[in-house]
């Protein structure tokens, strides 16, 4: 039975796309530019702004158990302004 050889090499290419460690391999633009998806400085400023001021309402409201989620948007709603 004859191969196709476009089945071949797409075989070879999926298996090759496949071991690639996507991790490892250097940004086309940079090391300093970020990944697509990726925060930029200035949103990673932010999320930690916010985080510290959720957590010092946390604090303030005594240290309440839950998953905090009225604190950030609290944090997030006044560092809109």
């Amino acid at each position: 039975m004859h191969q196709n050889s476009r089945t071949t090499q797409k075989v070879f290419q999926t298996e090759a796309v496949r071991e690639w460690d996507h991790q490892s391999a250097p940004s086309p633009v940079g090391p300093e530019a970020p990944l697509r998806g990726e925060p930029t400085g200035a949103a990673r400023r932010r999320e930690q702004a916010i985080r510290e001021l959720a957590y010092a309402k946390w604090e303030e409201a005594g240290r309440p158990p839950g998953d905090g989620v009225q604190f950030w948007l609290a944090a997030e709603r006044e560092l809109k302004r």
